[in-house]
C-alpha cells in the first residue's frame, strides 16, 4: 500500500514537473513575442515621428513659397503700368 502511494506520489511530481516546464516554455515565448512586439512598436513610433516631420516641413515650406508668390505678384504689380 505504501508503495503504491509513493509512486502515485512520484507519478503526480512528474506530471506537475511536466506542466512547469511546459508553462515555463510558454512564458519564454511570451517574453519573446512581447520584446518583438515592442521593438516593432519603438520603429513605427519612430516612422511616424519622421512622417510628422516631413509633414510640417512641407506644410512650412509650402507657406514659404505662398509669401515668395504673394510678395512676387505684389511687386510685379508695382512694375506695371
Amino acid at each position: 500500500g505504501e508503495l503504491r502511494g509513493a509512486k502515485e506520489m512520484k507519478d503526480e511530481a512528474g506530471e506537475r514537473d511536466r506542466e512547469v516546464s511546459s508553462l515555463n516554455n510558454k512564458l519564454l515565448s511570451l517574453q519573446v513575442d512581447i520584446k518583438n512586439l515592442h521593438d516593432v512598436c519603438k520603429r513605427q513610433g519612430k516612422t511616424l515621428q519622421e512622417n510628422q516631420l516631413c509633414v510640417e516641413e512641407a506644410m512650412m515650406s509650402d507657406n514659404h513659397n505662398k509669401k515668395q508668390a504673394l510678395a512676387f505678384q505684389e511687386s510685379r504689380m508695382e512694375f506695371e503700368p
